[in-house]
């Protein structure tokens, strides 16, 4: 008898679930679903809804979320849920539930991928290469994972880099600095690299002379989602402070990933997931990001060999919480 997984990627915005099949030649996909995050009070609710229409009890599962993993446990960053595997698997009635960073599952998925799912940002010495790979996921919030090369394939580090400290280049972006720290105390790359992070730009923007007469977007009612109509703005029109507000995102995230290379030998490449980068596509590919990820002085060429790839399927995450919970599968038979 085929055994039956539960896979889901449960972000801030949204929660995707699916099931799937064990096959002999891996996995097949039977249905899915996406839910928002915040309409419901819990994972558990979530997943019993949708197990409960499907009529189905998996034989083992992984679900994906924002934020650190310890014993089991997570407090997730950015939904407000605190999530037990142990108890979850329990009242659901799945005793092989694993919870991990929603990152590590992105990163997971990553390696089988074939060369379609991605879109070339910058592309280096113009070649997919092994070694070490950098994942980094704006969204919502902003997630890392990395991928260690090894002589079996790939092992997977969650990280919370996109908690670390905010590092300004440009002048504008050590006033930003300044800007957040009254505002925030501490100043991390998510309060600069995500959603979030776009309307922090934007509002500080608001505050110099030079757009005080651009409209505030904060202050019309049926404007539901900021961050996507400045992007939006960015990309079709020549609305200068929505164009500001994505070269400093750009510049940002473009430091950010060279960073990152330097700091993990990422020979392999820097691949953007999340969110964002696939929906910001045309203004990643002309020039101002390769500039700024290219920006290492005496390390410069360090940098100049290393790929940076959108990744385009939005079920990376998804996908990669599917193998984890078919490797639970395997363990237990072998």
């Amino acid at each position: 008898m085929k055994k039956i997984i539960l896979a889901g990627d449960a972000g801030a915005t949204n929660t995707e679930l699916a099931l799937f099949s064990v096959e002999n030649d891996g996995l097949k996909i039977l249905c899915s679903e996406k839910y928002k995050s915040a309409e419901h009070g819990s994972l558990f609710d979530i997943i019993n809804k949708f197990t409960g229409d499907k009529k189905v009890k998996p034989a083992a599962a992984c679900i994906g979320a924002p934020g650190p993993v310890f014993g089991g446990k997570i407090i997730s960053t950015n939904i407000p849920w605190e999530i037990d595997e142990t108890e979850l698997g329990n009242k659901l009635g799945i005793p092989d539930l694993k919870i991990v960073n929603d990152l590590e599952a992105a990163a997971v998925a990553i390696p089988a991928m074939n060369p379609g799912s991605f879109e070339i940002i910058y592309s280096g010495n113009g070649k997919m290469n092994d070694g070490n790979k950098m994942v980094i996921a704006p969204g919502t919030g902003l997630g890392m994972a990395i991928l260690i090369h090894t002589k079996d394939g790939y092992s997977v580090i969650p990280t919370e880099g996109g908690h670390s400290d905010y590092a300004p280049v440009t002048d504008i972006e050590i006033e930003l600095l300044k800007y957040l720290k009254k505002k925030f105390g501490r100043v991390s790359p998510e309060r600069v690299i995500s959603g979030l992070g776009i309307l922090n730009i934007y509002e500080f923007l608001l505050t110099k002379s030079e757009y005080g007469s651009e409209d505030n977007y904060f202050e019309r009612d049926d404007i539901k989602d900021i961050a996507a109509k400045i992007s939006n703005e960015s990309m079709n029109s020549e609305n200068e402070i929505c164009i500001k507000v994505m070269d400093i995102f750009i510049s940002s995230l473009a430091v950010l990933c060279s960073s990152k290379v330097l700091g993990i030998n990422a020979s392999g490449g820097v691949y953007l997931c999340g969110g964002i980068p696939h929906k910001i596509l045309k203004l990643l590919i002309d020039g101002k990001f390769s500039e700024a990820y290219l920006n290492k002085g005496r390390l410069k060429y360090y940098i100049e060999p290393v790929p940076v790839y959108v990744v385009n399927d939005g079920s990376t995450g998804l996908k990669g919480a599917a193998v984890i919970a078919e490797r639970i599968i395997k363990s237990g038979i072998e």
